[in-house]
């Protein structure tokens, strides 16, 4: 399962599978983070991603593709990764 985002407003930066291919953003580095209760939308200020905070910062160096929120767009929704067979596993889940 991965979040699509949209607004930012309910996709928790390090907690949610939010990043391109379902990936959660501490697994982008081998540098251990300290998880922070942000939401994707406290870091983004219009179409610009803002890092003022040095951990991020120095994580954010190794993100090559991370999806923009947009303050309107609609919210941000979960997906389904599908299995190769096409059908719902536990596992996909």
């Amino acid at each position: 399962m991965y979040k699509k985002v949209g607004n930012g407003h309910e996709t928790f930066l390090w907690l949610d599978t939010w990043l391109h291919g379902g990936k959660l953003l501490h697994q982008c580095t081998n540098e251990p983070i300290r998880t922070k209760p942000w939401s994707v939308s406290d870091i983004v200020e219009g179409i610009a991603w803002i890092l003022r905070d040095p951990e991020l910062a120095r994580v954010w160096n190794h993100i090559t593709e991370a999806p923009v929120p947009h303050a309107h767009a609609q919210a941000d929704t979960w997906f389904w990764n599908i299995s190769k067979s096409g059908e719902f596993s536990f596992s996909s889940a």
